[in-house]
């Protein structure tokens, strides 16, 4: 199946997609921060990628565009957020 990053600051929701993704047959991947995110889309293609929309410190809307223009521009992004 496929590769799934998952880029959540949070560890208990990080841990929880983790579980959700594997369970559903694919491999997840996962970063605390955008550096990590970065680093890790550098070494490898990916299918898909769940973004928190507010990390710490970090705009994951600002990242999306990042995504878009430079480092995977065909990949689906699903952004989300435990925001109201």
């Amino acid at each position: 199946m496929g590769m799934v990053l998952i880029v959540e600051d949070q560890r208990s929701i990080r841990e929880g997609l983790v579980r959700a993704i594997a369970s559903g047959g694919h491999e997840p991947i996962e970063a605390g921060t955008l550096a990590e995110a970065r680093s890790l889309l550098a070494g490898r293609a990916v299918d898909c990628i769940l973004l928190d929309i507010r990390l710490h410190g970090e705009d994951g809307l600002a990242f999306l565009s990042e995504l878009r223009s430079v480092l995977a521009p065909h990949v689906p992004v699903v952004m989300a957020t435990a925001y109201g």
